[in-house]
């Protein structure tokens, strides 16, 4: 049934958004096409502001949580433990998780920063959609 609902609830938003912007409710506050969002939360009451702020929170925390896990299980078991150290304890073996996920992020947040990558600020996101379209089926 959940499944169901899911198409409602992640499209009305956007349906609504246009229905506003094309009412001539939206002009002044859309500042491009990535503000109908926050434009949408000036109508919510101050409550449902900050529920929906918690949930975008909790979404963005609960996918961070998943890589970094894929993070730390693809090193260690895949990297870690077949060409470094095969005879790790299971307690070694989370301590080394640990560490690659810290590294991890170290090097991301410095790959970032400096734009290692070439992007020029756009995202690694954006560049991986844009480039992945010409090689995908």
């Amino acid at each position: 049934m959940l499944k169901l609902l899911m198409p409602v609830i992640v499209m009305l938003p956007g349906i609504a958004a246009y229905v506003l912007y094309e009412g001539g409710h939206l002009p002044q506050l859309v500042g491009g096409k990535d503000g109908a969002y926050s434009a949408m939360l000036t109508f919510l009451p101050t409550g449902l502001k900050g529920l929906s702020v918690a949930a975008l929170t909790a979404a963005i925390v609960a996918s961070l949580a998943g890589k970094v896990n894929s993070i730390s299980t693809i090193y260690t078991l895949d990297v870690h433990a077949k060409y470094i150290q095969k005879d790790a304890s299971d307690r070694a073996q989370v301590n080394i998780g640990r560490y690659a996920v810290f590294a991890s992020m170290v090097l991301a947040v410095l790959f970032t920063w400096n734009d290692v990558l070439g992007i020029g600020g756009v995202g690694g996101f954006t560049y991986i959609q844009k480039y992945t379209g010409f090689i995908s089926p």
